[in-house]
C-alpha cells in the first residue's frame, strides 16, 4: 500500500516492512514498528487527520499517534487486507477473517497514555456462493455512516447502527 502525507513524504508498504520517502531530500527510511524487525509485509496504510497512522501487515495493526516515533501493536488482528476510518474516527480493517472496529480514545493524547480503547470483530458475513466470506478484500465508510465491504462473494453494506447487512 502507499500513502503521501501532507509534506509531500511517501509510505510505502513493501515486503520488507514499512518504508518512507522524504520528496525534498531524496532519502529513504526504513521504519521499525517492532525493534529489530523489518522483516513482514505491509498491506494496509492509512492516517486519521488527528495524527493517528495506522499500519496493517500479515501478522498484526500497527499505530502511531507521535509521528511514527513509538508504534503499538495490537495482535488479535492479523491478515490485514485494508484499513480505513470511519465517521467517528474509529479505523475499520478489513481482514481475511472479517472486519474490525478499533476505537480509540483521543483525549488521552496529551497525557502520554495509550489512545487505544477498545476492538470489536464483525463475522458471519453473508456470502452468495458460500454460508460466510469473512475475507474482506476491500471495506470503506461512506459519508452517511454505511460500510460497504468487499469479499470474494461480493459487497456487503453494513449500517453500523442496527448492525443489519445486505448482500449488494
Amino acid at each position: 500500500d502507499l500513502y503521501i502525507d501532507t509534506f509531500g513524504g511517501i509510505l510505502a508498504g513493501t515486503y520488507s516492512g514499512l518504508c518512507y520517502y522524504n520528496v525534498s531530500t531524496g532519502k529513504t527510511t526504513v521504519l521499525e514498528l517492532e525493534a529489530g524487525k523489518t522483516d513482514f509485509i505491509i498491506t494496509a496504510i492509512d492516517y486519521l487527520k488527528n495524527g493517528v497512522w495506522c499500519v496493517g501487515s500479515s501478522t498484526a495493526f500497527y499505530y502511531s499517534y507521535d509521528g511514527g516515533q513509538i508504534w503499538r501493536k495490537i495482535d488479535s488482528i492479523s491478515s490485514i487486507n485494508t484499513i480505513c476510518f470511519d465517521d467517528k474516527n474509529n479505523a475499520v480493517v478489513g481482514t481475511a477473517t472479517g472486519i474490525y472496529i478499533v476505537s480509540f480514545d483521543f483525549s488521552k493524547l496529551g497525557d502520554g497514555g495509550d489512545i487505544h480503547n477498545a476492538v470489536t470483530q464483525i463475522t458471519n458475513l453473508p456470502g452468495s456462493s458460500v454460508d460466510y466470506d469473512n475475507n474482506v478484500k476491500v471495506v470503506k465508510v461512506d459519508e452517511d455512516g454505511i460500510m460497504w465491504a468487499g469479499t470474494n462473494s461480493g459487497v456487503i453494506r453494513i449500517d453500523q447502527n442496527s448492525n443489519k447487512m445486505l448482500v449488494g
